[in-house]
């Protein structure tokens, strides 16, 4: 679940059409990595031209680089990600500065490092959208929905078994 600290300078929206209550957008990124300092970053080639200015709204990677749109890039210390490349080597990101990061300036042939996402958690977030899908003509749909005292909508069927398994393996109790 998700809540609003009570000192927080944010609130709670309605949905576009005003049917609902409490609404927030979320969209995320898996960044863990079990194996962060071998395995999470792996160079994705090196810029051809420099990054002049911060405000900069694309840069150019050279011949043979392996990014992709979707791709979490690390350039020095500044995330992004990336929107689209075109002409096969101009890259277009989302934002500059992403996740709390500065867009910043980048010397030609910095290395581009991109987030290599765990296979597993890759596997778990396709059956669960698979079971989405397959829940959409009502296809196996098991359990009943439960709503917290805190108002919270608790679907079991969202989490199929496998990617639950998955999961499970993430869950940290503080």
């Amino acid at each position: 679940g998700i809540k609003l600290k009570d000192n927080s300078s944010l609130s709670w929206e309605s949905d576009e059409d005003n049917s609902s209550e409490q609404v927030i957008s979320l969209t995320g990124t898996c960044a863990y990595h079990n194996e962060y300092a071998r395995r999470a970053w792996s160079s994705g080639g090196t810029l051809a031209a420099a990054i002049a200015t911060a405000g900069a709204t694309t840069f150019t990677m050279t011949d043979g680089h392996t990014l992709t749109a979707g791709n979490i890039v690390r350039i020095d210390s500044e995330l992004m990600i990336v929107s689209s490349i075109s002409s096969s080597d101009t890259v277009t990101p989302v934002a500059r500065g992403d996740n709390g990061s500065t867009a910043a300036t980048h010397l030609i042939n910095t290395v581009v490092y991109k987030w290599n996402t765990q296979a597993d958690i890759v596997q778990a977030c396709l059956e669960i959208a698979a079971s989405a899908y397959r829940r959409r003509k009502g296809q196996g749909v098991t359990g009943a929905a439960q709503v917290t005292a805190a108002g919270v909508v608790i679907t079991p069927q969202d989490v199929p078994g496998q990617a639950r398994e998955i999961l499970d393996k993430y869950v940290r109790f503080q």
